[in-house]
C-alpha cells in the first residue's frame, strides 16, 4: 500500500505488478498517467466520488467500495482477461443490507440516481457524464415514473431508503 505516486512509482521500480488498485481519494489530489501500459489500473470508489468521464481513459476499472470481495475478485478476474468494468455497465449491483424492491431501472438511470442522491444539478450530472442537459432530463423523469415518485427530491429518498 501507497500513501503518494512517488511512492506508487519507487514500488513499480522494484516490483512489477499487473494490476494497481487506487484509492478515490488519492486519484482526487494526485491524478497522474500510467506507469506502464501494461499495468492494469482500477479505483476503488465511494458514494461521494463524482465519476469524471476521463476516468475510462486511466482505469480498466472503477468499484464501488460497497462491493462484496466475491464480486471484487470476479471484476478482478474479468480485467486481467481484458474487460473494462465501471459503474454505468451495470456489472454489478449495489451492496445492501435490506432487500431491495425492484424497480427495473437501466445501468444509465442507477448512474444518474446516484448524482440525485448527492443533490447534483442536472447540467452537472450531464457535465460528469458527458451528455446533454436535455438527456438527464429525460432520465430523471424516467427514474420518477418508475419509482412512483413525482420529483427528484422524492427519488433520492426513495434511493437512499431501498439502497438503489
Amino acid at each position: 500500500m501507497v500513501a503518494d505516486y512517488e511512492s506508487l512509482k519507487n514500488f513499480m521500480a522494484f516490483d512489477q505488478a499487473d494490476l494497481i488498485v487506487v484509492d478515490c481519494r488519492l486519484w482526487e489530489t494526485q491524478r497522474f498517467n500510467k506507469i506502464s501500459p501494461e499495468v492494469k489500473m482500477i479505483m476503488l470508489a465511494d458514494d461521494e466520488y463524482l465519476f469524471d468521464p476521463s476516468d475510462k481513459d486511466h482505469f480498466e476499472g472503477i468499484f464501488l467500495k460497497d462491493i462484496s470481495c466475491k464480486e471484487l475478485m470476479t471484476g478482478i478476474h474479468h480485467i486481467l482477461n481484458g474487460k473494462k468494468i465501471f459503474p454505468s455497465d451495470g456489472f454489478f449491483e449495489r451492496s445492501s443490507q435490506h432487500p431491495r424492491k425492484t424497480f427495473h431501472l437501466s445501468p444509465r438511470e442507477k448512474e444518474v440516481l446516484r448524482f440525485l442522491v448527492k443533490g447534483t444539478s442536472n447540467k452537472e450530472i450531464a457535465q460528469f457524464m458527458n451528455l446533454q442537459v436535455v438527456t438527464i432530463k429525460l432520465h430523471v423523469r424516467g427514474i420518477c415514473k418508475k419509482l412512483g415518485v413525482k420529483n427528484r427530491t422524492q427519488a433520492a429518498l426513495m434511493a437512499q431508503e431501498h439502497g438503489l
